[in-house]
């Protein structure tokens, strides 16, 4: 099966011609978004203590830079844009579920734990 550029999908046929069928608007596609940053860390420890010094008002992205061990720590533990199927199911989960703008964990992943801040979600 492949997709057209006229959006329709077409299966192949043993004989090498195609069954054309179900014409979808494949540009009107829309799968949903999020933007987030995250610290990881190795112990659950030192997430809860990242996650005071948050809550004292230090800065998420400092605290990222010295601390996490992901490679989104050069960008202050910015995650960019992501869309389900890009992370780790238990951050997926809190990045498409949870409350915005709230520093979220930690988070227990097979990295490590996570804290995770959701900017917006569409």
């Amino acid at each position: 099966m492949r997709f057209s550029r006229d959006g329709f999908i077409r299966t192949p046929r043993a004989t090498g011609t195609y069954n054309v069928g179900l014409r979808i608007n494949v540009k009107g596609l829309s799968m949903p978004k999020a933007m987030a940053r995250h610290i990881l860390v190795k112990t659950q420890d030192e997430a809860e203590q990242l996650k005071k010094r948050l809550a004292a008002g230090e800065a998420f992205d400092v605290l990222a830079r010295k601390h996490s061990t992901c490679a989104s720590a050069k960008r202050g533990g910015d995650l960019g844009e992501v869309r389900p199927g890009q992370l780790v199911r238990s951050v997926e989960q809190v990045v498409f579920k949870k409350p915005l703008r709230v520093v979220h964990g930690p988070v227990k992943s097979a990295f490590g734990y996570h804290l995770i801040q959701v900017f917006y979600r569409e």
